[in-house]
């Protein structure tokens, strides 16, 4: 038996933790069903929340007074920008939170310093600075307030504690940088300094959308630090749940915090990369099927322009295995804070009672215990060690994870835990095969991957084949190598010598609108109707058949963003601000299905429910309440006649700054595929599809339409990029997987036959919809379609003939066409019509 006690934080008063029901705004009318999710919005917040520091100042006492510094208190971030935005019916920022608590005192005088200046300021600079930008995106950011010498005397002399308010917004087409992102700005720099110098007692609240370097904490030594993440329109009452001790806090951190960005081993291979620049004369040819709208990096016939040499951007995966926590255990760099990392206001013991190991599986019995004086949750981490044999191995990789229910002082609580043997199997790549070694599986629990003691060891005899595959994806690039533990200087990831060039503005495109020929198609009633196949689902087949050639590739490419109608009918369905539709096929009767961008909620022009952004989500660690999660926004869906979802989104943190970060999970696969898998099985139990996104590697925004080629290794994959994909799907079956914009080792993820044919379709059995992500480079072509792609989105009108004229070439065939509209029919018949 195994017992170590977690003490996390001093505690100073009672908490009550708010349980909202569910199942009341399940019950409710549907007209009403937004706005009672925001209750199910606080929850999912105030459980994700993270305290990072606190030296006994939180829960705030009753009737105490606070003063509120930052111009984020003002300027409040409820989600990220483009795709993963949301139009909140509202949104709660911490002022209004803290405003909303009983026995909570604002110092109004300075709260109304902040909005007028914010809102001065804001109007001064929207005259100077043009908007524009993706969804959710402000051109306008307003500096920090100066503040004066008799305020601040003022404003410490009136109140017992101060709060201070960080933000920083990030969303889709951008990474973040360092100066003023990564790092604070000089601004920020000086109010930390004015504030910490009169204020003794003073609480940092992080409203960010990825990890900021945290040296600050350090210098300033502020009494508490909080991440908040992007905490969803509910945020600001959350943040006061958790300030005042009527949630306690149990969130944990989902990627390590490094001391210094350079402590990550990506920060050498990130953004892109080029081995040159050539000169090139465009031919007009060089991608054929945009039609009337501009390619991104192909200029018109005859025009010179300077590319990359090869026409290739890359970046490479050094680092290989190691990613996040897997390098800082392996290779001894110390963290500010650990992965899975995050106080409480109460004490817990967790007590490995018995453990069972078998040569399928190891089960844990684990007790947890409060020993405090007030109510919390906990996470229970069990990680593994595995044997280096022919593979090397990280010191340690998360194995599993349970929470605990809320308990009171002195409640405990009885987990078990399994962790099936095979799962922990690693990828050989000269064997092509998953494979667990012969040696000692060492088992380690506790509360992050700092504070989990040995508590088990399950041995295994003889080398185990889990799977058999053949080999994927394999690496083109002849000089590539990867960090290795055994040799960790020779190794040492290098950044290469030539960074990629800003690419600016596309060059003017091909030019004119393509004219398809439909004189010779048909327009009498098919004998086999979408109604008859939905009443008999054998006539699917027989159904597809009746289509023509047109028809066919008129369905798999979309019919544009902005389009009023499809070639062969006025849509069937339109939902405002959605990401697009498929095409309808009047004539067949087939409808067409509406797709709506997320992962925090559905982005619509109506208001919905705004939740929290991804990252939070998987912060709580709670996989039932990222399913109750997925249950709202599937009935919300529903409610908006939007019927697939794009999303959720389960890349992973290889770099903290990824533009993109704040939709992802986490650095590790398992917590990535479990939240997905979760909030997946919510919203299909709506009878709403969702897409999981983006297959494969696709962990930077630069560069992204220029098509990168990203260089990782067959095992870090496998291991990595792609098991929490294979985690989700085998949990929660997806109705559709999107993929990305990028090539991996030299083919773009659309057009990769191993890996939609091979790894997807035939390792992992998925039948479902594959769809391209919007107006990529490279993925709407022949060898997309043949490598099984079943929905080119958001298509244009030149891609549908540049298809139907590979038809006619024999490029590709009847049968292709037929083969990939089977899914995306399945699909559409899956939908509530």
């Amino acid at each position: 038996m195994t017992i170590f006690r977690v003490c996390l934080a001093p505690f100073t008063r009672c908490a009550l933790f708010v349980l909202f029901s569910l199942a009341s705004a399940m019950s409710a009318n549907a007209k009403e069903q937004p706005l009672l999710h925001a209750e199910l919005a606080r929850e999912v917040a105030s459980e994700g929340i993270i305290l990072l520091e606190n030296d006994g100042v939180l829960p705030f006492r009753h009737n105490q007074r606070l003063a509120g510094f930052g111009i984020a208190q003002q300027d409040y971030l409820h989600v990220g920008t483009g795709s993963g935005y949301v139009n909140a019916p509202y949104t709660v920022n911490l002022i209004d939170g803290l405003e909303n608590q009983p026995g909570i005192t604002l110092y109004q005088r300075l709260t109304d310093r902040y909005k007028n200046y914010y809102e001065k300021t804001r109007a001064e600079l929207r005259k100077k600075i043009k908007p524009g930008g993706p969804p959710g995106s402000d051109a306008v950011r307003v500096p920090e307030m100066p503040l004066s010498e008799s305020l601040l005397t003022q404003a410490v002399k009136a109140n017992d504690a101060a709060v201070i308010v960080l933000n920083r917004p990030s969303g889709e087409g951008k990474d973040r940088t360092m100066d003023g992102d990564y790092l604070l700005n000089p601004q920020e720099e000086t109010l930390f300094s004015q504030v910490l110098a009169h204020f003794d007692k003073v609480v940092v609240v992080l409203n960010i959308a990825g990890i900021i370097d945290m040296s600050w904490v350090d210098r300033f030594k502020p009494s508490a630090v909080l991440i908040a993440w992007l905490p969803g329109m509910e945020g600001g009452n959350a943040l006061a749940d958790i300030l005042t001790g009527n949630v306690n806090p149990s969130g944990k951190l989902t990627s390590s915090i490094a001391f210094n960005y350079k402590d990550y081993p990506s920060s050498a291979n990130f953004g892109g990369f080029v081995d040159g620049y050539e000169k090139r004369v465009a031919d007009g040819t060089e991608i054929e099927y945009w039609g009337f709208i501009p390619n991104h990096k192909t200029p018109a016939k005859g025009v010179e322009y300077e590319r990359p040499v090869n026409n290739r951007y890359f970046v490479e995966y050094e680092e290989d295995i190691y990613v996040g926590y897997r390098y800082f255990e392996t290779f001894g760099v110390p963290v500010r804070y650990p992965f899975g990392f995050g106080l409480s206001y109460t004490q817990f013991d967790i007590t490995v009672g018995s453990v069972e190991n078998r040569a399928s599986e190891s089960i844990f019995t684990v007790k947890v215990t409060n020993r405090g004086k007030v109510a919390g949750k906990e996470v229970v981490q069990i990680y593994v060690n595995k044997p280096d044999g022919n593979l090397e191995q990280p010191e340690k990789v998360l194995a599993a994870f349970a929470k605990t229910n809320l308990l009171e002082p002195d409640e405990s609580q009885t987990l078990t835990i399994t962790v099936a043997m095979n799962d922990l199997a690693s990828f050989d790549t000269s064997a092509s095969a998953y494979v667990l070694e012969p040696g000692r599986y060492s088992f380690f629990a506790g509360n992050s991957v700092k504070h989990a003691p040995l508590v088990s060891v399950n041995h295994l005899n003889t080398r185990r084949v889990v799977k058999q595959v053949s080999k994927e994806m394999p690496v083109l690039v002849k000089d590539f190598h990867v960090l290795s533990k055994f040799a960790p200087v020779e190794t040492k990831p290098e950044t290469p010598p030539l960074h990629a060039k800003d690419a600016g503005s596309p060059p003017p495109g091909p030019g004119g609108e393509a004219t398809i020929d439909l004189s010779g198609e048909t327009t009498e009633q098919a004998e086999i109707s979408f109604a008859d196949v939905s009443r008999n689902t054998a006539l699917l087949k027989q159904y597809i058949a009746q289509f023509s050639d047109t028809e066919l590739i008129a369905l798999l490419v979309g019919p544009g963003m902005g389009s009023e109608k499809s070639l062969f009918g006025l849509f069937s369905k339109v939902v405002g601000g959605a990401a697009g539709q498929t095409a309808t096929i009047k004539r067949l009767g087939l409808p067409s299905i509406a797709l709506a961008d997320g992962p925090a909620g559905l982005r619509l022009e109506a208001k919905t429910t705004g939740f929290p952004v991804g990252t939070l989500v998987a912060s709580t660690w709670n996989v039932p309440l990222a399913e109750q999660m997925g249950v709202a926004v599937g009935q919300e869906a529903q409610l908006h006649k939007v019927d697939l979802w794009l999303a959720p989104s389960l890349n992973i943190h290889r770099n903290p700054l990824n533009g993109r970060n704040f939709e992802y999970y986490s650095e590790d696969p398992l917590i990535s595929g479990k939240m997905a898998a979760a909030v997946t099985r919510g919203v299909q139990s709506q009878q709403v599809g969702v897409t999981l996104k983006h297959l494969v590697a696709n962990n930077q925004e630069a560069h992204r339409f220029d098509g990168i080629d990203t260089v990782v290794s067959e095992r870090a994959l496998r291991d990595i990029y792609l098991k929490g994909f294979e985690i989700a799907l085998s949990a929660s079956n997806p109705r559709a997987i999107m993929t990305a914009y990028n090539a991996v080792n030299g083919t773009y993820t659309a057009a990769s036959e191993d890996l939609i044919s091979h790894i997807l379709r035939g390792e992992w059995g998925y039948d479902g919809v594959v769809m391209t992500d919007w107006e990529g480079d490279g993925i709407y072509s022949y060898e997309a379609l043949l490598a099984g792609n079943n929905l080119f989105m958001p298509g244009f009108p030149g891609q549908i003939q540049y298809f139907v004229d590979g038809l006619k070439s024999g490029k590709i065939s009847r049968e292709d066409l037929e083969a990939a509209a089977l899914p995306l029919v399945r699909l559409i018949l899956s939908s509530p019509q």
